[in-house]
This record gives C-alpha cells, sequence and structure tokens, in this order.
C-alpha cells in the first residue's frame, strides 16, 4: 500500500516518521528501524524513527500538483 516519509532535519539530527494506511509488519518495522540506524552512524547522526497508521495522509503533494492548474508557455 502507499507508503509516506516525512522527514526533519536540524544540524546533526534526523528523525523519520513513516506513515501508511495500516500498519506494518512487526518485522518490516525493525527492518527499517535497524536500517535507519546503520544509516544514522555511517553518517554520523543522532535521530529516530516513528511509525504512523492513518486512514489519510496529512500532507498529499501528488493531490496538490494534480489539482494545479497548468501552464504552457512557448
Amino acid at each position: 500500500g502507499a507508503i509516506q516519509l516525512d522527514g526533519l532535519m536540524h544540524e546533526k539530527r534526523i528523525d523519520l516518521i513513516v506513515r501508511t494506511h495500516a500498519p506494518l509488519p512487526a518485522d518490516m518495522e525493525q527492518d527499517i528501524m535497524v536500517l535507519f540506524g546503520e544509516t544514522c552512524t555511517g553518517l554520523d547522526l543522532a535521530g529516530q524513527v516513528f511509525f504512523q497508521a492513518v486512514p489519510a495522509f496529512p500532507v498529499s503533494p501528488l493531490d496538490e500538483i494534480a489539482s494545479a492548474p497548468v501552464r504552457v508557455e512557448a
């Protein structure tokens, strides 16, 4: 299903929210946490990863793009 990744980075810290419409399996969350932790370590960053199952994503960039007027200039 759909996955939305939202991140916040400040100096040497990065926090990541993984949003889905249905909860991810526990082993998948664990794999993501391990990869995130290894990446942070390799880049000398601190951070946390959070998981949220939500019925609708709070921001839908693709919907915003699709509804924007199209301009063509020649």
